[in-house]
């Protein structure tokens, strides 16, 4: 296929027409601009690369735990070196990208250069062309104005010398004229063809310059797009290039990291830095009164022949009242405590509130309970288990929710032990193994323990 050329592509019929090398210095400028946005693009590239390496450079510094070890802690280390190698990837990128930004710069000050000598000349050329035009204009029509002149000169002359009643020296004056006129005619034909030999060599003169600004304009654009091309394209290497060198780094700490195994890994933390396997032994309650075997409690109990229940100590709330020691009431000595009766109905097994109503509305917890013989002590108190009466099981007869740590939940028909009475109308019972409190009005009296 035969190349076209600028040369034969960009002419205006028009003899003072420049539309063909407008849409040249037209192409140019846009070409120009292109180099532009191309040098920016490549000094924003360059700002990119160095800030990223930069950033590389500082996040390494964050990684590698010294106490860390094993396979991980390798993975780690070489996870730092190869960011490392990334690093100085992407400052060698941003060095190559330096390069091609300043063969741009160099390139697109040549073509300017080039460019401005071949336009002043086309302008100049132009410029002479377009004055000679005009100035050969005005020669024709002066011309043209002489030689109908020169015309109307000869034409009265002839009239004249046909006609009987002109006079010889009316005649004569006519005569000097049509000669002045053609005179005059042949001067101005001489200055207009004058005219016309200057505008060809201007018309001429300009020709050449178009042909060389042709040449020069379409020499310029190959350069340009060949730069162009063969720019962009190296900037498409170097990001190849850069993202090979970045998945080489990504590959070598998969490899490290395929190595780790998490057993392995916690086996070896076990055998560096274990500190023994034996566990603390469990801390139990210890009864104060239990230890004191010369109290008149423990004389009660020897007397009573009661033995001690070995199950686990039952956990005290911390955030409960300390109880106040109780004197008793004084002991009747003409009285002899019943014995309890056997219990053999379920109806007999319930204790009805309504029995001993105090002044508040409800029987007190004590009323429902059996009396122990009072046990009075040198100091005129009773012994702690002679004012707490063994354990007695209730059914709860009103639901409850607790507001605090140190209450239970109870629901209707759940039955419950009590340990004691507490002050302010409430009672601490025992539920799932734990010790808490409830108000007295939820209960209701079973049998005892």
């Amino acid at each position: 296929m035969t190349r076209l050329k600028f040369v034969d592509g960009f002419w205006d019929a028009d003899f003072l027409g420049v539309r063909g090398y407008e849409v040249l210095c037209q192409r140019l400028k846009s070409g120009k601009k292109m180099c532009k946005e191309i040098d920016e693009f490549l000094k924003e590239r360059i700002k990119a690369e160095q800030a990223y390496s930069k950033a590389l450079s500082i996040a390494v510094k964050k990684i590698g735990n010294p106490e860390e070890m094993g396979d991980l802690g390798k993975s780690l280390l070489q996870l730092q070196r190869e960011t490392e190698k990334i690093s100085v990837v992407h400052d060698s990128a941003a060095k190559q990208f330096l390069s091609l930004e300043r063969e741009l710069t160099e390139f697109s000050a040549d073509q300017n250069s080039k460019r401005h000598v071949t336009d002043e000349n086309v302008r100049k050329s132009n410029q002479l062309k377009q004055q000679s035009y005009k100035h050969t204009m005005s020669m024709k029509e002066k011309y043209t104005q002489r030689c109908r002149e020169k015309d109307n000169a000869e034409e009265a002359f002839n009239n004249a010398k046909q006609s009987v009643t002109v006079k010889t020296k009316d005649l004569d004056k006519m005569e000097k004229i049509k000669e002045k006129s053609i005179e005059t005619m042949e001067q101005a034909d001489q200055s207009y063809k004058s005219s016309i030999e200057a505008l060809e060599n201007a018309r001429t003169q300009w020709e050449k310059d178009m042909e060389n600004t042709c040449f020069v304009f379409e020499n310029l654009e190959e350069a340009r797009i060949e730069l162009l091309r063969d720019l962009i394209w190296k900037c498409t290497n170097i990001d190849s290039q850069t993202c090979v060198d970045h998945d080489q780094c990504a590959e070598n700490v998969r490899q490290m990291l395929e190595l780790c195994d998490i057993d392995k890994e916690l086996r070896e933390f076990i055998d560096r830095h274990k500190t023994g396997s034996e566990r603390p032994a469990e801390v139990f309650y210890e009864n104060y009164y239990a230890k004191k075997g010369s109290s008149g409690h423990d004389q009660t109990r020897q007397n009573d022949k009661t033995t001690l229940s070995r199950r686990p100590p039952e956990r005290i709330p911390q955030d409960l009242p300390k109880q106040p020691r109780v004197r008793p009431p004084p002991a009747r000595p003409t009285e002899q405590p019943k014995p309890m009766e056997r219990i053999t109905t379920k109806e007999q097994c319930l204790i009805s509130f309504d029995d001993d109503i105090t002044s508040s509305g409800y029987s007190s917890i004590s009323d429902v309970r059996p009396k122990r013989g009072s046990n009075i002590t040198e100091a005129g108190y009773s012994d702690v288990h002679d004012v707490m009466p063994e354990r007695a099981q209730v059914r709860i007869q009103r639901p409850y929710t607790s507001k605090s740590p140190s209450e239970h939940n109870v629901q209707v028909g759940e039955v419950v032990e009590i340990v004691r009475e507490m002050p302010g109308n409430s009672v601490q019972i025992v539920k799932n193994g734990r010790i808490g409190l409830i108000p007295k009005q939820c209960i209701q009296m079973m049998a005892y323990v």
